[in-house]
């Protein structure tokens, strides 16, 4: 599933994968699913007024320039966003207190955002967003589970095949680890698959310097469930 702001969202969007568009900073696309549900629905009566939304609690490990930004997104939303960082990065958020992007027109905000330099900071959360490498990910792996609750939702971004793509796969392959990526397949048996939805991030960004993310380009944040099935 590919998530476009300029395109319709496909029909039958899950509200699970609908949370994630909106966080995103889909509004666009977010505003025409839910005037077209308001156009299909009787006009006998009312539309029932949606919930008030609320707040999901949010972890970014690796927030450089694309997990700085994804973090920042969903941030100005109104999210409980917390970035993992390191060095000159986390230190100039930290004193900021926030993040700033700087937008494809030309502007530029400060975020405010929490950023603290390890997982262990964190607590436990209800989506961890991965941003980072995968043998960037094997040293911190035990410390990842300190995010985890009962239902907490694995959103793996990474461009380049997964150390989980075999999982649910299918065929001759199916289960394997990918030795390259995934030596000895730790990450594949300790981050159980079932927390784990794919994500590819077409974005453009850069960080122009410590603790401010350029968008360049893209919006695109392609993802789904590992074996393609919809999920709600």
């Amino acid at each position: 599933m590919a998530l476009d702001p300029i395109g319709p969202p496909p029909p039958a969007m899950s509200r699970g994968h609908r949370r994630i568009a909106i966080l995103c900073g889909h509004t666009a696309m977010a505003a025409r699913e839910t005037e077209a549900e308001l156009r299909s629905a009787p006009t006998a009566s009312a539309p029932e007024p949606e919930a008030p939304h609320q707040p999901m609690s949010w972890c970014v490990v690796g927030a450089g320039a694309i997990g700085g930004l994804v973090g920042a997104r969903l941030a100005r939303v109104g999210e409980r966003v917390t970035l993992v960082a390191r060095r000159d990065h986390l230190a100039a958020m930290q004193k900021r207190q926030g993040i700033i992007v700087a937008e494809m027109d030309g502007s530029e905000a400060l975020v405010p955002v929490r950023a603290v330099g390890s997982v262990t900071e964190v607590g436990k959360v209800d989506i961890v967003i991965v941003a980072l490498k995968a043998h960037q990910i094997l040293p911190i792996l035990d410390d990842l589970h300190s995010l985890f609750h009962e239902r907490t939702v694995v959103l793996s971004m990474q461009n380049g095949l997964p150390w989980w793509y075999f999982h649910k796969h299918g065929g001759p392959f199916e289960g394997r680890a990918l030795e390259a990526v995934d030596p000895g397949g730790r990450l594949l048996h300790g981050i159980e698959p079932e927390r784990i939805v794919g994500c590819i991030p077409y974005p453009a960004a850069h960080l122009r310097a410590p603790g401010e993310v350029h968008h360049t380009e893209g919006t695109l944040l392609p993802l789904g469930e590992l074996d393609g099935s919809r999920s709600g």
